[in-house]
């Protein structure tokens, strides 16, 4: 535990009680309806989904085709805020007032939520920007790795110019996936080929926890926002596992029930116990946490899933696939 944060008697207590009482709800009185079904033009797959953090009718989505696009859910309209056609979305993360956006080539936009203007930059030396991954406490970290390298670049913005911070170096294996932890922006999550996710310390330059379970590629990682030593994994061997980093690096539990790869993983940001993932199945199932218990299943899908998205109240979720398909699900608690 002292190896990866130090929680003040306080903050542990804060965020027990906060854990104890997400856990209390009645997942019965949880209900998931289809609210909007959107259509990608050009026939462009979903690669990235994020709602406006200020507005929950705002959905911004990354398109594979390079359009970055901006819905209104409630009117069912679009517009077009920026287009790469060279290159795909690959990341899209939306905090405060600011909106970042990653392509698989060298740009990387940081534009105004409101106006969507601001500052655009190319990356060096790129061999297509495999995963990549905005530091969500501070956006203007990020980092990003390489097709086929077990190398991580942390970069900053720094006004209008880039830095290049710190190169990770994983000594086995190359990175399938990136993701930075939600309250400690120390800390990166990275899953790996061999099957391997560890989380690394860039300010320290070391690999603090490696976790062993999965029995193939890991496609995704998601930290739980309540409870900080929580985190889900997801793998292509149709699995998600649960890790609590203060019980020796040991997996917690596994949840089984998808029938291909799991592709996507999002907590519902104001109750812990409930996790959301997608699949190459097609199907997204709900599951209780607390009691290892897939609780719901959503078919509407009929192509694979790439991406989720709660609302910052959680009162939305999104999903999209590869056929270009979005739906919009009213979440009521």
């Amino acid at each position: 535990m002292n190896r990866f944060m130090k929680f003040s008697f306080s903050l542990k207590f804060l965020v027990f009680i906060i854990f104890f009482l997400s856990f209390s709800k009645d997942l019965n009185s949880l209900d998931i309806k289809l609210y909007k079904t959107l259509k990608i033009p050009n026939y462009s797959s979903v690669t990235c989904l994020e709602f406006n953090p200020k507005d929950s009718n705002i959905l911004l989505v990354g398109c594979s085709s390079g359009q970055l696009l901006r819905w209104n859910i409630s009117k069912t309209k679009y517009d077009i805020i920026y287009e790469n056609s060279q290159s795909k979305v690959v990341s899209l993360s939306c905090k405060d007032d600011l909106v970042s956006i990653a392509h698989s080539d060298e740009y990387v936009l940081f534009l105004k939520i409101n106006s969507f203007e601001g500052d655009i930059f190319s990356l060096p030396n790129t061999n297509h920007n495999y995963c990549f991954s905005f530091n969500y406490l501070n956006p203007s970290f990020f980092s990003r790795c390489l097709y086929s390298s077990n190398k991580i670049e942390v970069w900053e913005k720094d006004g209008n110019k880039l830095k290049g911070y710190y190169l990770l170096q994983l000594k086995k294996s190359n990175i399938s996936c990136l993701k930075w932890h939600d309250l400690y922006d120390n800390n990166l999550a990275c899953g790996c080929l061999n099957n391997i996710i560890e989380i690394w310390n860039f300010k320290t330059d070391k690999c603090i926890f490696s976790l062993a379970g999965h029995f193939d590629k890991i496609l995704c990682i998601f930290w739980n926002p309540f409870y900080p030593t929580v985190l889900a994994s997801g793998s292509r061997d149709n699995t998600i596992r649960l890790w609590n980093l203060i019980k020796r690096e040991k997996c917690i539990g596994i949840l089984k029930g998808h029938k291909s790869s799991v592709s996507c993983l999002s907590f519902h940001p104001s109750i812990s116990r409930i996790l959301v993932s997608g699949s190459d199945d097609t199907e997204i199932r709900i599951w209780d946490i607390n009691i290892l218990e897939c609780v719901n299943i959503l078919k509407q899908h009929k192509s694979k899933i790439t991406c989720l998205s709660f609302s910052k109240k959680g009162d939305f979720l999104a999903s999209g696939d590869i056929a270009g398909n979005i739906f919009v699900w009213k979440v009521i608690i």
